[in-house]
């Protein structure tokens, strides 16, 4: 998928969107995407997917170009999706590492119960006033999960009723698409916020992005103004029109607002 050929040949398809993204690329630095929400990811249980699915290494690769299949266990594929299709803002956690203290609710998919250490850092988390929403059908109820805990801090749900859980407790978004099949993710670096939405259907269609108040505040620590957003009881509204899988951007930096080609 170059857009280079191995004897420097353009191909002016993919070309053009490195040349649109370029420019905005040079303006962003390391940023941190801005959610309330984490999916908790385990490596083990991903090489646990892909030996269960080749026989050897040799068909692996296979794994990342069928696009309409699974790329993990079924339970975190099934809340991945969903989380996605419903446009939450989330963050996937890789259980090996330590558990943000930032985010408000934790998700678990796991088809095994959680490890031991898992399980303690996850009971030291809920011990900070975080939520865990468990929508694996491996038993989470393991002591160590709850010797810091009430059971009130564990929610058990399904990947098809998360996003009314989710809704149910109020959970807080920064960026939400207004029609299926777009996605809308929201990140804020050292001297910027960024929004991209994300058409990922086969056919041009516009789209109105809800952003939270909680978003608004974000955007107002720019010195500019909050352009390109329209107010809104709960926040602004701002409106894109894509091309089929396109991606529309809008980036707020400390010194002025600019807007990208969708």
């Amino acid at each position: 998928y170059s857009p280079l050929t191995a004897i420097a040949k353009p191909r002016p398809n993919l070309l053009q969107p490195f040349s649109r993204i370029l420019p905005l690329r040079k303006e962003l630095g390391d940023d941190q995407r801005l959610a309330r929400i984490g999916l908790v990811w385990s490596g083990e249980e991903h090489q646990s997917f892909l030996s269960e699915r080749h026989k050897d290494w040799t068909t692996v690769s296979a794994t990342w170009w069928e696009d309409d299949q699974p790329k993990e266990l079924r339970i975190w594929w099934d809340t991945l999706r969903r989380l996605v299709d419903e446009d939450w803002d989330f963050v996937i956690v890789d259980a090996a590492d330590p558990l943000p203290a930032d985010l408000e609710y934790l998700i678990y998919a796991g088809e095994n119960p959680p490890s031991a250490e898992l399980s303690v850092a996850l009971a030291r988390w809920m011990g900070q006033g975080g939520v865990l929403l468990v929508t694996s059908e491996a038993p989470v109820t393991v002591d160590s999960l709850f010797a810091m805990n009430d059971r009130r801090s564990v929610i058990a749900t399904t990947p098809e009723r998360l996003g009314r859980v989710l809704e149910e407790h109020q959970v807080t978004f920064f960026s939400r698409a207004d029609r299926p099949g777009m996605w809308s993710s929201s990140y804020k670096g050292a001297d910027y916020i960024a929004l991209f939405v994300v058409n990922r259907t086969h056919r041009p269609l516009p789209v109105t992005v809800k952003v939270s108040s909680l978003f608004c505040a974000a955007v107002s620590e720019c010195d500019s103004a909050l352009e390109h957003i329209q107010p809104s009881e709960s926040g602004g509204e701002l409106a894109f029109d894509l091309d089929a899988y396109s991606v529309g951007v809008r980036l707020w930096k400390t010194s002025h607002a600019a807007a990208y080609p969708e």
